[in-house]
């Protein structure tokens, strides 16, 4: 907005600063306040001075001075700016023009400094706040895992929606979630079999880190000990197993 209302400062006065100066060419030219000799004179113009055309209708020109505007017969006004101008008029009127064009870089950058300063002052509170929002940290969803009927479902806090995660030909018994905040997190699952697979979220794929043996008898329930390891317990005590090695501990 701030950008549009410059722009159209600048336009407005390259529009009034490129208009065709005119010169008076005769000794005294009323001017009037309409298009025609019937309209009241508002004033008077001498030989020579210097006129800005703003518009023309038929034999009258609307035109103003610095004091005056109004509206004069066309043929009491020359062109200054014609054909017959020196190199040294021409030079002069370029260097008038890119002086004025400088001049109107230099308001508009002023212009700007002074709307951004009145922003911050008044609506400071209100960017303030924008930058707070911005900054304040993203607010995280809490994941959970439920059983039913042998079917791990994925619910959010808050939420009655459920999904399911895992259905297998082995009914679940036990699941746990590594990272409850983490919508692609790893989870364990302990089938009626007593196999204890690690899954994830958000994926099909499936691997068996726990197989029933005679040495650990069958799992019935899993939990993470942290990323390398779970711990699961069977009929025949507590274990610990890596995730990258088929080695177990006996615990309890």
């Amino acid at each position: 907005m701030k950008n549009k209302i410059t722009y159209s400062f600048l336009l407005f006065c390259l529009l009034t600063f490129s208009q065709t100066e005119y010169k008076v060419n005769t000794e005294v030219l009323n001017v009037r306040s309409g298009a025609g000799t019937k309209y009241d004179v508002v004033g008077q113009i001498k030989l020579d001075e210097k006129v800005v055309e703003v518009s023309k209708s038929g034999d009258w020109s609307e035109i103003k001075t610095q004091e005056l505007q109004g509206f004069v017969s066309s043929k009491f006004i020359s062109k200054i700016n014609t054909e017959n101008n020196t190199k040294d008029e021409k030079s002069e009127d370029e260097g008038s023009f890119f002086g004025w064009l400088i001049t109107l870089v230099i308001i508009a950058y002023f212009i700007r400094k002074a709307t951004d300063f009145l922003s911050g002052l008044f609506g400071g509170s209100k960017a303030s706040s924008r930058a707070h929002a911005q900054n304040a940290p993203k607010k995280v969803t809490s994941y959970h895992l439920s059983i039913k009927n042998g079917v791990v479902y994925l619910g959010k806090e808050r939420s009655t929606m459920q999904s399911p995660v895992f259905q297998w030909f082995e009914k679940a018994i036990d699941c746990d979630l590594e990272n409850p905040t983490d919508e692609r997190s790893r989870f364990l699952v302990v089938t009626t079999k007593g196999e204890v697979i690690l899954c994830r979220l958000k994926s099909t794929g499936k691997d068996f880190v726990f197989r029933p043996f005679v040495s650990y008898g069958s799992a019935y329930k899993a939990r993470f000990a942290d990323s390398n390891s779970f711990v699961f317990t069977t009929e025949k005590g507590t274990f610990k197993g890596y995730f990258n090695s088929t080695r177990k501990d006996k615990l309890s």
